[in-house]
């Protein structure tokens, strides 16, 4: 199965939120509480970017 670029793009969107999401739940873990809350907005901020993106997005289902 062949991926089209938009495809590869968005789970590299997603994956780029996670990877924020759990730097931010390590900071916590080291309890370094600023760099958890910077880490945590930031993560905050791509969800809406990425939500944006997909909310204006069209949606190609091909069955």
């Amino acid at each position: 199965m062949i991926l089209e670029y938009s495809t590869i793009k968005t789970q590299k969107m997603m994956s780029l939120c996670f990877l924020s999401a759990a730097i931010s739940y390590w900071f916590i873990w080291k309890k370094k509480r600023k760099y958890a809350i910077i880490m945590f907005v930031v993560t905050t901020l791509l969800i809406i970017l990425v939500a944006k993106y997909h909310i204006v997005d069209e949606i190609n289902l091909q069955f």
